[in-house]
């Protein structure tokens, strides 16, 4: 037990914390000188050579810095740009952009392919469709001028007196003929209305409440011998969308005229309709010029004026 005690107490004097807190100081101390020598060096190294300043590895193995010439920078800096480009894969590098020109030339070859083909299908479909119309334009034609026919056949001769003669197939033409819109005479029509009215071209929407065989007044926001489409429903389109478009202050189009007569048309102006004129018109009540058939008494003063009203017109309602 005694000599326990003694290892005890020797252990204890060896081990005090006077001891150990001398040790900790020391070290402390120690990196703190190692700290001061690092950052005087750095402090003491002039901005132009701390650029150059490498790590050369000694013998030993220590790293000892050494700081190098311009001379030997250049060299350094021309040895690694060499084996930069030497290591570079100039070969995969060119065979990639190969690729990728080749992938962009099948895409637009592709893309031109389709873009034919679609062109080519939808003229065919256009083409089938333009010859079912004319068909069917035809074949009302025909029925017309047979009307025509026995109608003028049923007329009281005295009637007929007063007419000037007209051949069967001009009348057939002058029944898709265009009175001019803007020297209408405002004559209203009191006769009876074509049961089977013809319009041209593709199908015109609902909201353009296309008229055959009819004729619309009112003040020209377009004149028709400079502007032509190619249907009525274009021509409508024209005035909705210059209604869209007007300005403030403005006239808005709310009336389209439409000529589909292949010869031109008839007016007893001084200037020559031709087919496919369209006239945008502006009115705040729509007044009614002709439906149907030219009067009597129209067709007396304006003897070359056909029997049937050939205009296709229509009021958008605003």
């Amino acid at each position: 037990m005694a000599r326990g005690s003694v290892y005890e107490r020797a252990w204890r004097v060896r081990c005090s914390f006077k001891q150990a807190t001398l040790v900790v100081c020391a070290c402390n101390l120690l990196m703190v000188v190692c700290l001061s020598q690092w950052l005087l060096v750095a402090y003491y190294v002039p901005a132009a050579e701390l650029a150059s300043l490498v790590y050369v590895r000694q013998a030993d193995g220590t790293l000892l810095p050494t700081v190098l010439d311009a001379q030997e920078q250049l060299n350094i800096a021309r040895e690694a740009n060499r084996a930069r480009l030497a290591a570079k894969p100039v070969r995969l590098i060119e065979r990639v952009k190969e690729i990728r020109q080749e992938a962009l030339l099948q895409v637009i070859s592709a893309s031109t392919k389709t873009t034919l083909k679609q062109t080519e299908i939808s003229k065919r479909i256009t083409g089938l469709r333009f010859q079912g119309l004319d068909k069917w334009r035809k074949e009302k034609l025909k029925q017309a001028q047979s009307r025509e026919a026995a109608l003028l056949k049923t007329e009281p001769l005295s009637q007929e007196k007063d007419k000037v003669p007209v051949d069967e197939e001009v009348m057939a033409e002058d029944e898709v003929n265009v009175l001019d819109q803007s020297e209408g005479s405002g004559i209203l029509q009191d006769g009876a209305e074509i049961e089977d009215g013809i319009i041209p071209g593709r199908v015109v929407p609902e909201v353009c409440h296309a008229e055959a065989h009819t004729d619309y007044g009112g003040i020209a926001v377009r004149w028709g011998p400079t502007h032509h489409v190619e249907s009525a429903a274009d021509c409508c389109e024209a005035c909705l969308k210059q209604a869209r478009t007007a300005k403030s202050g403005e006239k808005k189009c709310n009336i389209w005229v439409f000529c589909p007569a292949e010869g031109g048309c008839f007016s007893p102006d001084v200037y020559e309709h031709k087919h496919q004129e369209c006239w945008l018109k502006q009115a705040v009540e729509p007044e009614l010029n002709f439906k149907g058939h030219y009067n009597e008494e129209y067709r007396r003063l304006h003897p070359t004026a056909p029997r049937i009203v050939p205009w296709v017109s229509g009021v958008i309602q605003s």
